[in-house]
Parts: C-alpha cells; sequence; structure tokens
C-alpha cells in the first residue's frame, strides 16, 4: 500500500517519525514533491478563502497526492507535549482535506493528543495500525523505531544542521543544493550571521519563503533558525515572558529570538509570517518588542499567495546594507 506525505504544514517537523513509522508497519510511504506555483494554485481552489499560506499549500500537496497514492496521511493534531497546543487549524485538517479532496482517496487520520503525556502518541500510532489492518504490538515497535529516529535528526538539528539538509540525508528530499533562484542579483559575498524564524513550513518551503534561506547562504550569510537551537536554550528563552505561550511552536521561536538576541550570536532577524495567522501576530508583534528594546535589526516579512517575489527581495537586500552599514560603524576593539 502507498502511503503519500504532503511536503507541507509539519512534515518540516516531524516527517522522520511519520515516515519511520508508516514504513516499519510494512507499507510504502513516499512524500509530495517540492512545493510550485502550480501546488500552491491548486491548493487555492481547494481551501476556503480563510485559509492561511500553509494550509493552502498543504491542500495543493493533498491534490497532488490524490492522483497517485492509495491513502494519504493527515493527522489531527491537538497537541505535542504536556499543557500545549498547535494551531486550531490542524486539528480542522483531516475534515477540510476530506471535504475538499471529496472520495478521490482514502485519508489516514489518526489523533495525536499529548496534552496528558506520552501515551496519546502510543494511541495515534496504535489508530494507524488499526486503520491498516496491524496488531498494536507491532505499532509499539513502529513507534520505537520512529521516536529513535527523529531524536537522532532534532541532534542533528541543535547542533547546526539546517532541517532540509538532515532530511535529505533521511531520503525524505532531493539533496540540498544551491537556490532555485539563484544568489540576489548584484550581491556581493558577504559575511555574518542571521536568525531567520517562523513556523517551520514558512522557513523551509522554498516556494513559500521565496527561497530565502539559499539565497541568503548564496550571499555569504550564516543562518540560524529555531530548529538549530538546542531545544533547553529555546525554553530559557521563553521563560523571559511574564506568561507562558501554549502554542508550542510560537514558543520554540520566542525562546530561538531571546537566545540569539541574548547571546548575540547574530547580526539581525528576519522572521517569516503567514497573512492572517492568529499565533504570527502575535508572536511576530512580541519579537520585534525584544529586538527593539536590545537595539537588534528585526525585519518582519508577512507572505502569503499573493506575495510578489520583487518587492520582498527589495526589502531584504535594504535590510542586508542597514546590517552592513551598522557593522561597519561598529567601534573596533582595542
Amino acid at each position: 500500500m502507498r502511503v503519500g506525505i504532503p511536503q507541507a504544514l509539519l512534515f518540516w517537523t516531524y516527517a522522520p517519525l511519520w515516515f519511520t513509522l508508516l514504513k516499519d508497519l510494512g507499507v510504502e510511504p513516499f512524500v509530495s514533491r517540492a512545493t510550485t506555483r502550480a501546488t500552491l494554485d491548486a491548493g487555492v481552489k481547494l481551501a476556503v478563502e480563510e485559509a492561511c499560506l500553509p494550509v493552502k499549500v498543504f491542500f495543493g500537496h493533498c491534490a497532488e497526492l490524490a492522483a497517485s497514492a492509495e491513502a494519504v496521511f493527515v493527522p489531527r493534531l491537538v497537541s505535542v507535549e504536556p499543557r500545549a497546543y498547535i494551531c486550531p487549524k490542524f486539528m480542522g485538517l483531516p475534515d477540510m482535506a476530506g471535504r475538499a479532496l471529496g472520495r478521490q482517496v482514502p485519508l489516514l487520520t489518526p489523533l495525536v493528543d499529548l496534552r496528558r503525556g506520552a501515551g496519546g502518541l502510543s494511541a495515534a500510532a496504535a489508530e494507524v495500525a488499526g486503520a491498516l489492518g496491524i496488531r498494536r504490538r507491532r505499532a509499539e515497535q513502529a513507534l520505537a523505531c520512529g521516536l529513535a529516529v527523529q531524536r537522532a535528526v532534532e541532534a542533528r538539528w541543535g547542533r547546526g544542521c539546517l532541517p532540509p539538509v538532515a532530511l535529505a540525508e533521511l531520503g525524505l528530499l532531493p539533496a540540498a543544493g544551491g537556490g532555485d533562484r539563484g544568489p540576489v542579483p548584484g550581491a556581493a559575498r558577504r559575511r555574518g550571521r542571521l536568525g531567520v524564524l517562523g513556523h517551520p513550513y514558512n522557513v523551509y518551503d522554498r516556494q513559500v519563503s521565496l527561497d530565502l534561506l539559499a539565497r541568503l547562504l548564496a550571499a555569504g550569510w550564516s543562518v540560524e533558525t529555531a530548529e538549530t537551537i538546542p531545544a533547553d536554550e529555546c525554553e530559557a528563552g521563553a521563560r523571559e515572558l511574564p506568561k507562558e505561550l501554549f502554542w508550542t511552536m510560537g514558543r520554540r521561536v520566542y525562546g530561538a529570538a531571546a537566545y540569539l538576541m541574548s547571546s548575540g550570536a547574530v547580526e539581525g532577524l528576519i522572521y517569516l509570517a503567514s497573512f492572517g495567522c492568529g499565533p504570527d501576530s502575535l508572536v511576530g508583534e512580541l519579537v520585534a518588542r525584544l529586538a527593539e528594546r536590545r537595539g537588534v535589526p528585526f525585519l518582519l516579512l508577512t507572505l502569503d499567495e499573493h506575495t510578489g517575489e520583487a518587492g520582498v527581495w527589495t526589502r531584504v537586500e535594504a535590510f542586508l546594507d542597514l546590517i552592513e552599514r551598522r557593522e561597519a560603524r561598529a567601534p573596533r576593539p582595542g
């Protein structure tokens, strides 16, 4: 049985776990192709107008998989850790995807709810196994293998490996290379380090981000993301807030920003947000205020399906020039 995994949303976070779990249950998992403009256009037609850009991209990937998969993996995500939540849209994904696709292809929709502990993950694995006609004992074994692979990949991220590179090493993505669109026209080779923050499906999807990471790397910048910061450092940074954020990803992004700024590890921060995303509107503002207090250059890029590449790169280039002029004026030690 061929089960398709959309290369969208939390694929960028949990693909090692999902892929290994399905493979060890005896099915043939495969990942949809990288997002293109056609993927986005297909998703826009399927989604309601109020859906954010990442959800529209997700629908486009589901539509692609419906033509070649025997089932599509669309988990119903409520919580991935105790006392915290994922965006409500993730809870409704199976219902929205099922309505959009009709009866073109069955969906595997395990409930993932870890608010009361890791038992929720075992229940989700058992639900997948049950839908495939496989015994629960095998589900536990497959889950253990999946978690081992997930932890190993996350350890690579915490040592500075960008997720697309680690996923390519697992064979879940093509081998990482230069940017599809090449370096920023006319950009000189620069040296410095930037933080690029936001939900992983905004940061790592090359179509959604307009190839931001690859183009910054091609221009000579080093890049840190929330995933390349050790989890304990992100948690420590998030505790600076007077009230705990209950969105898992938002808390990690804010914690990563706080760590990068307090440690002086970056010359500036770029935040990628989705238009219409409630958590982004709050977390992005919190990060912007923190950057202002600490005197760190900050650029907020808000993305939707109408975002133009030329306008975005004009802003990015101006931001990079600002950082360079700022660094040139900084007093030299001694």
